[in-house]
């Protein structure tokens, strides 16, 4: 009873398994602090292991991250279990900013010509690489589609695994707010999207529109002649027109505005209709599942704006795709070959920092009343941004089995960003 850090627990009724080392969630809460305080109160009456055997990478590999990272705190040296395999364990790619993904796929397609082999743990032995082997890291899901469109490009399947990418997608945006215009002619809101989105009308159309009279209800009568009376009253006539399913309405509204059809067109094309697919698959069986039209479009709604949803991938997971996903997802994953590409994100500021250790909330209002020690509150945030920086590339470099792979357009600024004091020569000699 009482506070969890001061009672230490029985002996026998805690167990805890972590790694500080891949703390990087500070913006869902999650803080380094909160390992060790637990770590400390374990340690009141308890046993701590430490866990030294590593049964995923290459010893080039192990030795390469012992090297780099070696320094941090509760760095624990580890002993690779696994012999060496056929590939070079870390290769560095140095390449122009714009020209990092293209580096990163040519050298991909060269270890494919090439027949490059990677180990097989269920056979046991060395076999013929294959594009599903291969598993991209980007720092942010904003890179992640540009990534999976330019191999999709070269002929090769992508799946951008986690994060909320399907809910993301233009497409499957468009389409969910169509079902929500046509669910509820008051939401205003998803009816300018669709105006605009699948409609192509401007602002400037719309605020002639309002100007001149008009509403964006589709239900208002006699709303001013143009275009946006036009595609409102086309809203109207598929809502009136919905009969068992929201499917056929929806095909019907991206059939005369031809969205699908300038999608299609796309260099991700398939994708996108495959996303669209994969929307009318999930709106049949919300059919099934609820009672109304109204609770399909809300339980849509709801999962759309679910944090920690699931992937909802556009690939089916047994396909030979390239695996594309952020640091932040690839926790607890791992692929023979992985691919750190474009390994930045900058620091940002914040007018509010919460510090669990001390206890304590700092907000800053506007650009005149802050706290007096401000400016050291945002220091100390940046050197704890910069700590889990360095976390989050810890985390990037061991997901890897045989090659670590990483690309960027200044080698001597990742260095410094991956091991932050070491010097390049160091570096050169750990990688070889």
């Amino acid at each position: 009873t009482g506070d969890w850090l001061v009672a230490a627990a029985r002996p026998g009724h805690v167990f805890a398994v972590g790694d500080p080392k891949q703390s990087i969630y500070r913006f869902r809460r999650a803080d380094v602090t909160v390992w060790e305080d637990l770590s400390d109160l374990v340690a009141k009456d308890g046993r701590a292991d430490e866990l030294t055997q590593n049964f995923r990478s290459v010893p080039g590999v192990v030795d390469w991250v012992a090297h780099v990272f070696g320094d941090m705190d509760g760095f624990t040296p580890q002993v690779a279990w696994r012999r060496p395999a056929a590939l070079d364990p870390v290769v560095w790619i140095e390449s122009d900013r714009d020209a990092q993904l293209d580096h990163a796929l040519r050298h991909l397609r060269g270890l494919m010509d090439e027949g490059a082999q990677v180990f097989d743990r269920e056979r046991g032995a060395l076999r013929a690489m294959r594009w599903g082997d291969v598993m991209i890291l980007v720092p942010r899901w904003t890179f992640a589609p540009a990534v999976a469109s330019m191999l999709e490009r070269m002929g090769v399947e992508a799946v951008v695994g986690g994060g909320r990418t399907f809910f993301e997608g233009d497409e499957v945006r468009l389409a969910l707010s169509a079902l929500r215009a046509l669910d509820e002619p008051a939401d205003t809101e998803a009816t300018a999207h669709v105006l605009m989105g699948l409609f192509g009308l401007t602002l400037e159309d719309l605020a002639r529109h309002t100007a001149a009279g008009g509403g964006l209800r589709y239900t208002t009568p006699e709303q001013p002649g143009g275009p946006a009376r036009d595609a409102l009253e086309t809203l109207r006539d598929l809502r009136v027109s919905r009969v068992d399913s929201w499917v056929p309405p929806l095909d019907r509204l991206l059939a005369e505005t031809r969205a699908a059809a300038v999608w299609a067109l796309l260099a991700d094309g398939h994708g996108r209709l495959a996303n669209l697919d994969k929307l009318r698959a999930m709106i049949r069986e919300l059919e099934r599942e609820t009672r109304s039209p109204s609770q399909v479009v809300a339980e849509l709604v709801a999962l759309a704006k679910k944090k920690d949803e699931d992937d909802l991938t556009r690939a089916d997971p047994e396909s030979d795709a390239v695996h594309v996903t952020t640091f932040f997802s690839a926790k607890g994953l791992e692929a023979p070959v992985v691919v750190v590409v474009d390994a930045e994100r900058q620091l940002r500021e914040s007018p509010t920092y919460v510090s669990r250790r001390e206890g304590t909330i700092a907000v800053k209002v506007g650009a005149a009343f802050a706290p007096p020690s401000w400016d050291a509150i945002v220091e100390r945030d940046k050197a704890e941004q910069q700590a889990e920086r360095r976390r989050w590339m810890y985390v990037a470099a061991t997901r890897a089995r045989d090659q670590l792979v990483f690309v960027h357009h200044d080698e001597a600024n990742l260095l410094e960003l991956v091991a932050r004091g070491v010097d390049r020569d160091a570096i050169t000699r750990g990688a070889s």
